[in-house]
């Protein structure tokens, strides 16, 4: 073959020619547009630069005209002065227009441009000043009307215009020659595409009929020939190209496969005769296919069997599969596998649960016995039972397996029994049994060995989940060989499970995402995994949360097992409430010790005056009053910091009454006016249902508390506005102020004790952090609450809730000056100085009052002459009897118990003091007019209760 009459080499030849045709059409058509853009673009440019100038030159024009209209209109040297700058501009503008245009009709332009230019600012705009700078005003009018100066600028204008418009149509008949020429291109190219295609569709119909003709004639050929028919061949071998050679190839196997055709006849009869001979082997085949066939069953049973074994981890689901594995390979009808241990598991098939009930219950018979002793598996062959006969009427033979299970110790851990009637067991099924118990065995052990090290495993866990810190356990390459759950949760981690064997990469990222400056606590365990740190090292970090701030302590031990060192344990401990503490112990002493030592300094600068210089009275007053006022202050900031500590001990006691607030509030406004002069203070009463049950002191501390409150966070004075309403039960009080307000971040702990607003402002006013955490304390005492509204710069509320009282009977607040007369009072009490204040006050009262330092004469003067109350201090001479046995002995004696005794002391013990059946109890320092009040109260209530007041006698 030729190849140059290949016929893939004549279809490429013309796909090549038909491409080149195309790609020549293609190159020309794309080449000829951009011909077309270039030069159009190229004019267009020239044109819109020319459009430019004209535009500007009419515009240059119009401003000079403008400008010298302005100045003859308005006398305004500035306008002319710009009209005269247009003059240069104008002509630079005229040279561009020349440079850019040919020869010919187009300079016409320019020179008429040229021409006025001159005339207008050669001849008019300088005549036209003159006269106007003259005054010669008729001269001037003659210049614009009479010599037609106004009428040719008019002219001058419209014919730039006409300039203008004429350039705008060149642009636009430019464009639409383009267009005009870029569609003749396109049809042209939709022409030439045509002519492709009708040149392609020749080509592929002679190709077809060279080609395709010749193929069809060899199929249908080809056809015959299957089909047995003798049939004369195509004359195609004289072409040179590959139809030729399929041709001449074909020929040669037809005449091939006619010579062949008679050798396979014969060989047809030989094949015949050998087909008897295979089929007899084919028959024998057969058979021991059958009994390889069953030898497969059986095999596949044993192995499924021992893969069972080994693909599960629970007790039961072994027995079962056990059982029923074992029942396949030995064909059984029924079987059951029991544990000898005490739980009894066990798992069958075939029997019902009573029969298993009663197998379990015969364990200790002779046949688990001899399989004890033997430690083989045997069979029996015994007579069926009428349940297992059936219909049937004749003798039937059961047999049974006895097969027991050896644990490694050599003890009997399971024993197993199968039956079955169509056979005996052989001596092959009995060594079978005794091989698969021992699988059995293992199993089991392993089995058991997994329960028992995943019991350890789950208590170890166990025990890593109730510690309340974060633990993880890793090996020294850092992978986590055990986690609890707080650690997962500390991190947001997946369940621990998932978290075994991560590498260390993988957990520090976790870590990463929610610890705040990382490098250190990545550093440190690194270097804990490299050995390089120290014993009892630690560090702190802080987790980031939006909700609440996290500080983590993590500390490092090793874990060795049998001597050997396998990995660190790491504890991540939250010292959160440590570290604030902390943190506010450090802010409190520094604010306890601003607070406690400015009024102290007060105190002692003006008490050292006092002492040291001789004062006229009115300074006398003066300093001593800045000494009561400081002292009270010290005395509230020690009440303070002891109401927090009763009350984080659990030992704030109240003594509830009904009170009508309207009173207690009218009292600490008048108090809380005597303090502030900027302030106006207004109380707004919105219901009459005014009374509550509580304590009126503690009420009275919260009232105080909040109002003043109010008054130092609105520095700059205003209106604070106290209103009483009710709603549903509650008995609502809100403090409005107009003062700086507290941010929305402070707010949620504005009621933490020490707490202070980080704040500039605020730190200015001062205070302990205390007075808000004691409000929420007293109002939770009374079944109340306390809420917060704020803005920043608009001011704060501070609503207080009480649960209204719906029975009550109104309480007298004083007696009758009659009423006391002669009455009796003793004061036990050692501090002299104290004593005599208690004194005085009460007798200013109308008491008669006496006072003792020792409990023992206080009492024989009660024996002999009953008072009507007793002020008892508890701490008095050491050695002798203290308050505490005063009181036991007065309560022991009848004549005597129902004497009303006010402690007055400085120990906090008030629940004790109440329960020995004290009237009152006051702690050190208060004011000797609350101890007035209290024994005028108790006296009141004596006297409602019908106790009539007789005045005591010698």
């Amino acid at each position: 073959m030729k190849r140059n009459k290949s016929l893939s080499k004549q279809f490429l030849l013309l796909m090549g020619t038909f491409f080149t045709l195309f790609l020549i059409g293609i190159s020309s058509l794309v080449g000829y547009e951009h011909y077309l853009t270039d030069s159009f673009r190229e004019k267009n440019n020239e044109l819109e630069y020319k459009e430019m100038l004209v535009r500007n030159i009419d515009d240059s024009f119009n401003s000079a005209i403008l400008q010298s209209r302005g100045y003859f209109a308005f006398g305004n040297e500035m306008m002319l002065e710009d009209a005269l700058e247009q003059e240069e501009i104008i002509l630079e503008y005229i040279a561009s227009l020349e440079e850019m245009l040919a020869d010919g009709e187009e300079q016409i332009f320019p020179m008429n441009l040229t021409d006025f230019h001159q005339v207008f600012f050669g001849s008019y705009l300088p005549e036209a000043t003159r006269y106007y700078q003259e005054g010669e005003v008729e001269n001037l009018q003659s210049l614009v009307y009479d010599q037609g100066a106004s009428q040719e600028i008019a002219d001058f204008r419209t014919y730039l215009k006409e300039q203008r418009l004429a350039v705008d149509e060149q642009i636009e008949d430019n464009f639409n020659l383009l267009t005009s020429k870029l569609n003749t291109s396109q049809w042209l190219f939709v022409s030439y595409l045509l002519f492709i295609l009708l040149v392609l569709f020749y080509m592929t119909v002679t190709m077809f009929k060279k080609v395709g003709k010749p193929l069809n004639e060899l199929a249908v050929t080809a056809q015959k020939i299957a089909s047995g028919k003798l049939v004369s061949l195509p004359e195609w071998n004289n072409r040179e190209d590959e139809i030729g050679t399929l041709s001449s190839s074909f020929s040669q196997m037809v005449r091939s496969l006619q010579a062949n055709e008679e050798e396979v006849v014969a060989q047809n009869e030989e094949l015949l005769a050998q087909q008897d001979e295979l089929q007899a082997q084919q028959d024998e085949l057969q058979n021991n296919l059958t009994v390889m066939e069953e030898r497969k069953n059986e095999l596949e049973a044993r192995n499924k069997f021992i893969l069972d074994l080994t693909d599960t981890l629970d007790k039961q689901e072994l027995l079962v599969s056990v059982v029923i594995n074992m029942g396949n390979v030995f064909q059984a009808n029924r079987g059951v596998i029991v544990l000898l241990d005490h739980s009894k598991l066990h798992a069958s098939f075939g029997l019902t649960d009573k029969a298993v009930a009663q197998f379990k219950s015969h364990l200790a018979n002779g046949f688990v016995q001899r399989a004890r002793e033997t430690t083989q598996s045997y069979s029996i062959k015994r007579i069926c039972t009428p349940e297992e006969k059936l219909y049937h009427e004749n003798d039937m033979y059961a047999y049974d397996l006895v097969a027991p299970i050896f644990s490694t110790n050599n003890e009997m851990i399971a024993c197993m029994f199968f039956s079955r009637y169509n056979a005996d067991f052989t001596s092959s099924d009995i060594e079978t049994c005794d091989a698969l118990s021992k699988q059995v065995n293992i199993a089991l052990g392993k089995l058991l060995a997994y329960e028992e090290s995943e019991h350890d495993r789950l208590l170890y866990q166990d025990i890593l989940n109730s510690i309340h810190e974060g633990a993880q356990l890793v090996n020294r390459s850092g992978n986590i060989l055990q986690v609890n759950t707080n650690m997962c949760e500390l991190f947001d981690c997946p369940s621990f499970k998932k978290m075994i064997q991560a590498p260390f990469e993988e957990w520090m990222e976790k870590m990463i995402e929610k610890v705040e400056k990382h490098e250190n606590l990545i550093l440190y365990m690194r270097n804990v995994l490299k050995g390089q740190t120290e014993e009892g090292q630690t560090i702190t970090y802080e987790i980031v949360d939006q909700e609440k701030r996290k500080v983590m302590k993590v500390y490092s031990e090793e874990v060795y097992r049998n001597n050997q060192h396998f990995g660190f344990i790491f504890i991540h401990r939250d010292i959160t409430k440590e570290y604030e503490v902390d943190e506010m112990k450090s802010e409190f002493v520094s604010t306890v010790s601003h607070e406690l030592r400015t009024p102290l300094a007060s105190v002692l600068g003006f008490t050292e005056l006092m002492l040291n210089k001789v004062l006229s009275e009115d300074r006398q007053k003066k300093y001593l009053t800045t000494i009561y006022q400081e002292a009270k202050r010290l005395t509230a900031l020690i009440n303070d910091f002891l109401d927090v500590q009763r009350m984080e001990a659990g030992k704030q006691t109240y003594e509830k009454k009904f009170e009508n607030i309207v009173p207690i509030l009218e009292d600490v406004i008048e108090t809380q006016k005597g303090s502030t002069k900027k302030h106006e203070l207004t109380l707004v009463l919105h219901t009459q249902k005014t009374t509550i049950i509580g304590d009126k002191a503690k009420i009275t501390q919260v009232f105080n508390n909040i109002i003043n409150n109010a008054i130092k966070y609105s520095p700059d004075g205003g209106r604070i506005e106290i209103s009483v309403l009710d709603s549903e039960e509650k008995l609502i009080v809100d403090v409005k102020d107009e003062g700086i307000g507290i941010p929305a971040e402070a707010q949620k702990q504005l009621f933490t004790k020490f707490y202070r607003v980080d704040n500039s402002d605020m730190r200015q006013i001062g205070g302990t952090g205390l007075g808000l955490a004691i409000v929420k304390e007293i109002m939770k005492g009374h079944e109340g609450d306390v809420e917060l509204f704020s803005k920043v710069k608009e001011g704060t509320t501070f609503r207080l809730i009480f649960p209204l009282a719906t029975h009550h009977d109104e309480v007298p607040n004083s007696l009758s000056p009659t009423s006391l007369k002669d009455r009796h009072v003793v004061i036990i009490e050692d501090d002299k100085n104290l004593a005599t204040l208690m004194e005085m006050e009460l007798q200013d009262s109308g008491f008669a009052v006496k006072h003792f330092s020792s409990a023992i004469h206080a009492l024989k003067e009660v024996e002999r002459k009953k008072p009507d109350a007793i002020v008892l201090d508890i701490m008095l001479e050491e050695g002798k009897m203290d308050g505490w046995g005063f009181l036991e002995k007065v309560k022991s004696k009848p004549n005597l118990a129902d004497i009303p005794i006010i402690i007055s002391s400085a120990l906090e013990e008030k629940e004790k003091g109440i329960k020995l059946g004290v009237k009152d109890y006051l702690v050190k320092p208060y004011q000797t007019s609350k101890l007035v009040n209290t024994i005028l109260q108790t006296l009141l209530e004596q006297n409602q209760r019908g106790e009539i007041l007789v005045p005591s006698e010698e």
